[in-house]
């Protein structure tokens, strides 16, 4: 080993070389790593997360939903294997302190959860079984970021949702939440006691298992207790069942965490490629590193070394430099978590991952590091050791050089490159997609704001008054063209069902489910949805006046194919009259940019029942106000005026809302371009390497070439077309290495086909010219060497 640092300190532009490109590969590598370890790897960190189990409810839209708090009550009372259980339920607040109002993500939880977690307060105190409603537990991000992480905010009132509230205790700062990336800032108590049977089902439960209980037992405890339920409860629990999971496996939720870690191993595997273009640059620097020591190498094996002490003792200086690479590589991923801690994801709750580097993360970067030694170390170690004891103590120049060796690992480079400029190219072709996508409306010009006055204790009368004073004022303002206001936006988290019905001889369960949003006159205008047929809403569609509604392209087609849909009339779920069409507007994207075109429905605003919150809404009972020509700061001014104290949920520009859609192809763009660009320059260099060492071995002969009429042209050419052949036998390899993981990446493509022409040859063609430029410069080097020059040279 001290052979191997003093070989190091002797050549430290070759060993920084090194250093450096395995720095690159082990730290990219290690960063995503520590980013799939955040997200699916690490436990909850809560005292022994492996007993915890999560209960949900099936047989409903989602495979595993939440619970009623009828549900949670029966199972305490009935499972005993279950040991102590907890609930708790998302939902946003509107926090104000400081004279300020936010709306944030907040948790109502049961006074067991923080027992049931086994945590510990960062300071002050949890809950207590006899809390309030008007206690509350603040995270430690929210501590930190909103109060200054000052001490004395704990027994300090603040406001939530209107209503006064004590702070009593800060959680943990390595709590998170109980779903993984997601940070909630409030933790509020609330009682499930006086549920009654059938209400919405919006509970998450958590339990800690009895000591000696197994999951298997929990199981069969709970089939016991669906099967009793569905024969007292038929007509809710008659298709409904109980299943339990171990909570360290659920991330988000069971449904979406197969798609996640599909996600996750995808981008595993893109890295993976980063490191083996880095790696096969290094066995390209080691091998030719071998050959420049072979003398040296020869005179050990003369003095009576044995192959296996030279290849042990060369595999010694690839760990040094390995791990020495590994450790710069951590330095790497530092800045990297520095960075994603700092950057503002375009999604409408406060994202947290919690990287660190962790015992995980350093286990990782060593075993990478050594396996880099092992596998881009071997190859040239072996070569060195294969000498000819005489020919190499004569000259330090050989007869003949690893050329073959080193050109496959060209081509391996090649490849991986190959591949990773691959996905790159369809992650941008994907994002370049997305940006055309016809959305049904411009979203150009338009300011929105969603306001929740009913969280802030506003009465329903109080919270309508507020809405049409914000709407006339705003439509005063001298820039604004048009605005309106609608129950929720389009392309958002927020969604709006309702079944609806055209035949009635079908019962209301049998009607079809569509998406649906309430909006008031001056919608359509201002985000500028074309009108097909009929008319749009106004004014005197008022509560008083028949029952209108709007319907889009696909609705009319599907409801009414043959027929005009201006006139038809139609029904809602739970609603005695009926609705006429009067409109028909064209189709448009409500869901997600890639869907196929769906029916929607437009209602009024004014015509609506008045509902306490509809699954799916951002808040409850709120409303978003749309207005083309102003801007945010002017919507934040006339609403302030109106009420000082009014919480935003949403102050932005509608082009910025719509980010939240763009956020995935956007970060997949960038993190694929970004190795690919940087495989790409590991390869250039890795030919470039490989060109410069040929021509150093192949002096004499050009020479002689040259001294029997080459022309300089010939010589490039000469040299050139090697490289251009491995780069071509590279390509090859890459596209089947591209084809056998395309599968992982598709989660990542919008309207781009794996197998593109467009992008298969424009991204061979770059590595085709990168590899044109890198051979010529020593290939026109060698061919300006004069001819007797390059006879003399050895």
């Amino acid at each position: 080993m001290r052979n191997a640092f003093r070989q190091i300190r002797a050549n430290p532009g070759f060993s920084g070389a090194v250093i450096v490109t395995l720095a690159l590969g082990i730290g990219v590598n290690t960063a995503v790593f520590s980013v799939v370890s955040a997200l699916i790897l690490q436990p909850l960190p809560v005292q022994k997360s492996e007993e915890l189990i999560a209960i949900y409810s099936s047989g409903d839209v989602l495979a595993s939903s939440p619970l009623s708090a009828a549900d949670f009550n029966e199972l305490e009372e009935r499972c005993r294997s279950c040991g102590e259980l907890a609930a708790y339920s998302y939902a946003p607040m509107a926090l104000e302190a400081g004279g300020e109002s936010h709306l944030v993500l907040g948790v109502r939880a049961t006074a067991e959860l923080p027992i049931v977690l086994g945590l510990e307060p960062g300071a002050g105190r949890l809950f207590l079984p006899d809390d309030s409603t008007e206690q509350a537990l603040l995270s430690y991000r929210a501590w930190q970021r909103r109060f200054n992480g000052d001490a004395a905010v704990v027994g300090q009132t603040i406001r939530v949702n209107g209503y006064p509230t004590t702070i009593v205790g800060i959680l943990p700062a390595s709590f998170l939440g109980l779903a993984r990336g997601v940070a909630p800032e409030l933790w509020i108590p609330m009682s499930t006691s006086g549920a009654v049977h059938g209400e919405g089902r919006s509970l998450w439960v958590l339990g800690r298992r009895m000591p000696n209980a197994a999951l298997a037992q929990v199981r069969a405890e709970l089939r016991s207790v669906t099967a009793a339920l569905a024969s007292e409860l038929p007509e809710t629990h008659g298709a409904r069942a109980f299943s339990v999971l171990e909570a360290d496996r659920v991330r988000i939720l069971p449904g979406v965490d197969a798609t996640l870690q599909t996600a996750s191993w995808a981008v595993m595997v893109i890295v993976a490629l980063v490191l083996l273009v880095a790696g096969t640059n290094v066995a390209n620097l080691l091998l030719a590193r071998g050959m420049a020591r072979r003398r040296e190498i020869a005179t050990r094996l003369a003095l009576g070394a044995r192959p296996r002490v030279i290849v042990v003792q060369l595999l010694q200086e690839s760990l040094v430099l390995a791990l020495a690479g590994g450790v710069l590589g951590l330095v790497i991923v530092a800045v990297a978590h520095q960075v994603l801690e700092r950057l503002s994801a375009p999604l409408p709750v406060d994202v947290a991952l919690g990287l660190r580097i962790d015992v995980r993360v350093l286990v990782f970067a060593f075993l990478v590091s050594t396996l880099s030694a092992l596998i881009f170390g071997l190859v040239p170690a072996l070569n060195a050791a294969r000498l000819q004891l005489v020919e190499a103590l004569r000259s330090d120049t050989p007869k003949s050089s690893p050329r073959r060796l080193g050109g496959l690992l060209v081509m391996v480079q090649v490849a991986a490159s190959f591949a990773l400029l691959l996905y790159a190219g369809y992650a941008l072709r994907s994002l370049r997609n997305v940006h055309h996508v016809d959305l049904g409306f411009v979203s150009d010009g338009v300011a929105v704001a969603t306001f929740a006055p009913r969280l802030q204790g506003r009465s329903d009368d109080e919270a309508r008054l507020f809405y049409e004073k914000v709407l006339d004022e705003v439509q005063d303002l001298p820039q604004v063209e048009s605005a309106a206001m609608t129950s929720h936006l389009p392309l958002t988290v927020e969604l709006r069902v309702d079944r609806v019905g055209t035949d009635n001889s079908l019962s209301e369960d049998r009607w079809p489910s569509v998406d649906m949003a309430l909006v008031s006159p001056d919608y359509f205008e201002t985000l500028r949805i074309d009108l097909l047929s009929g008319r749009t809403l106004t004014a005197d569609d008022d509560e008083e006046a028949p029952r209108v509604a709007i319907v889009n392209h696909s609705f009319a087609q599907r409801f009414w194919p043959k027929q005009h849909a201006v006139g038809q009339r139609l029904r809602i779920a739970g609603e005695g009259e009926s609705y006429e069409v009067v409109g028909v507007v064209r189709d448009g994207k409500y869901r997600t940019l890639g869907e196929t075109a769906r029916p929607f429905l437009y209602r009024s605003l004014e015509q609506s029942p008045r509902r306490r919150g509809v699954a799916g809404e951002l808040t409850t009972g709120s409303r978003t106000l749309v207005a083309r020509g102003a801007t945010p700061a002017d919507l934040r001014r006339v609403a302030r005026e109106i009420d000082g104290n009014i919480a935003f949920a949403r102050l932005e520009t509608l082009n910025e809302t719509l980010k939240t859609v763009l956020f995935v192809p956007q970060a997949a763009a960038w993190t694929f371009s970004l190795f690919g660009l940087l495989a790409l320059l590991l390869a250039v260099l890795g030919i470039y390497s490989l060109m410069t060492y040929t021509v150093s071995w192949r002096i004499r002969e050009i020479g002689i070439r040259k001294a029997l009429g080459a022309t300089p042209r010939d010589v490039t050419t000469l040299v050139v077309r090697r490289a251009l052949l491995l780069v071509g036998l590279g390509l090859a390899g890459g596209l089947f290495l591209a084809f056998a993981g395309v599968r992982l990446f598709t989660v990542f493509l919008y309207g781009v086909q794996p197998g593109d022409p467009v992008t298969l040859g424009l991204v061979a063609f770059i590595l085709l010219a990168a590899a044109w430029v890198a051979a010529y410069v020593p290939a026109r080097r060698a061919a300006l060497l004069d001819a007797w020059a390059s006879l003399r040279s050895e």
